[in-house]
C-alpha cells in the first residue's frame, strides 16, 4: 500500500510539475490509437516479414511447403538473378524474428500469470457482485495503466524529441526512428559533446536512446 501510495504520488508530481495539457493530450491521442489498432494488432502475424525464411541461406527454413533459402537462391542464380535487397532493409519490415520473439514472450507470460491471476481474482471477488469484479478488476485498473504510460512514455517521448530538436545539427540526414548517437553527442551512453554536456547538466534533458538502461532514471 505504501509503494502504491508513493507512486501514486511520482505519477501526479510529474503531471502537474511538467506539462499537464500535453500528458492530457497523449492520454486522449493514445487512447484514440489503442481503440483504432487494437483488431488489426490482435490479428497481425507478420506475414510479409516471413518471407525473409525463404530468402536468406544462413537461416533455416521454417515454413511447412516454401522452397527453401538454398533452392530458391539457386534457382535465382541459375536464371541469372541476384538477390540485391532483404524484405527487412528493402521494405523498411520488421525483422523475420520479431514474432517469435514477442510470441514466445507472451505464451510463457500468459501461461504463468493467467492461472494465479485468475484465482487471485476469483478469491478477492468472493461476495461482491458482477458490477464490483468489472469495475474493480477491469476498468480501473486499465484505465489507471493508460494514465501510467501516458505520463511517463510521454514524458520519455517528450525527453527524447526536445534533445534531438537541440543536438540534431543536420536534421535532412537524421532518421528518428533509428536515432545516431554519434549525432547527438553520445558515446557508450554519456554525453561527450559540449553541447550535448550542456543539455543534460543545465536542463536535465538527454536522448533516452542514447542513454544505458541505468541511466534512463
Amino acid at each position: 500500500m505504501i509503494t502504491f501510495a508513493i507512486g501514486n504520488i511520482l505519477l501526479l508530481a510529474l503531471m502537474f510539475f511538467d506539462n499537464t495539457w500535453y500528458f492530457l493530450n497523449v492520454l486522449v491521442q493514445t487512447i484514440g490509437h489503442y481503440m483504432q489498432f487494437i483488431v488489426q494488432v490482435g490479428f497481425e502475424t507478420d506475414a510479409f516479414q516471413q518471407l525473409g525464411y525463404e530468402l536468406d541461406a544462413s537461416k533455416a527454413n521454417l515454413l511447412m511447403g516454401s522452397d527453401g533459402a538454398s533452392n530458391l537462391l539457386n534457382r535465382l542464380a541459375e536464371n541469372n538473378n541476384k538477390m540485391k535487397n532483404t524484405p527487412v532493409a528493402f521494405y523498411e519490415e520488421s525483422p523475420v524474428e520479431f514474432m517469435d520473439w514477442w510470441t514466445i514472450f507472451y505464451w510463457g507470460w500468459w501461461i504463468s500469470w493467467a492461472p494465479f491471476v485468475g484465482l487471485f481474482i476469483a478469491k478477492i471477488s468472493r461476495g461482491r457482485t458482477i458490477r464490483n469484479v468489472i469495475v474493480g478488476a477491469f476498468v480501473v485498473p486499465c484505465a489507471f495503466v493508460m494514465v501510467w504510460f501516458s505520463v511517463f512514455g510521454g514524458l520519455g517521448i517528450k525527453m527524447q524529441r526536445v534533445a534531438e530538436l537541440v543536438l540534431v545539427m543536420d536534421p535532412d540526414n537524421y532518421d528518428s526512428s533509428s536515432p545516431d548517437c554519434d549525432m547527438l553527442g553520445y558515446a557508450d551512453g554519456l554525453p561527450v559533446s559540449e553541447d550535448a554536456i550542456k543539455l543534460a547538466k543545465k536542463s536535465g534533458y538527454y536522448p533516452l536512446a542514447c542513454r544505458s538502461y541505468s541511466g534512463h532514471m
